[in-house]
């Protein structure tokens, strides 16, 4: 997959007409994907017994319950749901 910087500068330079972008259904794909991954998730609980801890719903790395965005996936995190 194009790195995210080229991504941007494709889309900067994008053929516009009546403002919308046109561009391959590769390209198209490759914003949605990105776009997916921006889609914010729920915590969840994981451990057993006496301790537990909340994790991010995508990447599942330990996350304090203050934190607005995963350290790890950059996801934003849904608190209070």
């Amino acid at each position: 997959m194009p790195d995210r910087e080229k991504i941007i500068e494709a889309l900067e330079n994008a053929d516009m007409t009546d403002g919308v972008i046109k561009m391959s259904t590769q390209f198209r794909d490759i914003v949605v994907e990105l776009l997916k991954e921006q889609e914010p998730v729920e915590p969840e609980l994981e451990g057993g017994g006496s301790s537990w801890w909340y994790v991010c719903g995508e990447c599942h790395k330990a996350i304090d319950p203050k934190d607005k965005f995963c350290s790890e996936c950059g996801r934003r995190i849904l608190w209070g749901k």
